[in-house]
């Protein structure tokens, strides 16, 4: 042990032979979290390797591909970025939807509404793409 006090390191000692351990670093040990999204970890904060510092001691998990699901799974702070789609609602649930009601957002997500527009009656589920009366030519 040194007899000459020196400076505060962060390392689990009395270095400036104080009786004081690691007071120069009142973040030592506090919770810290890092990444976005589906990445996002919690951790500790711990000494740095050249214990001048501390550093939180988790690093964020990997980012996947976005994917429709609620959640920012390529960890860049946004959720479902480029996975808006039109939908339309679908009161008669024929899978057939109609332009009276859209709505942009992931049709996995939507009850009620589905990603065509195709529906002539919308009050019917019996029609659907085809709504005249007239049967159709075939040529």
């Amino acid at each position: 042990m040194p007899t000459e006090p020196i400076e505060e390191l962060c390392n689990d000692r009395d270095d400036d032979m104080d009786r004081l351990i690691d007071e120069d670093f009142p973040r030592k040990g506090a919770t810290c979290v890092v990444g976005e999204g589906v990445c996002k970890r919690t951790g500790s904060m711990v000494c740095s390797s050249d214990e001048r510092d501390v550093v939180c001691d988790v690093t964020p998990a990997s980012p996947d591909a976005e994917i429709c699901d609620e959640l920012d799974n390529d960890c860049d702070g946004s959720v479902d970025e480029g996975m808006d789609v039109a939908l339309y609602i679908d009161v008669d649930r024929d899978g057939y939807g109609s332009r009276s009601s859209i709505l942009f957002g992931c049709a996995s997500y939507v009850p009620g509404y589905v990603g065509n527009d195709t529906d002539c009656d919308d009050r019917d589920a019996t029609k659907n793409v085809d709504c005249d009366s007239s049967p159709d030519s075939i040529t």
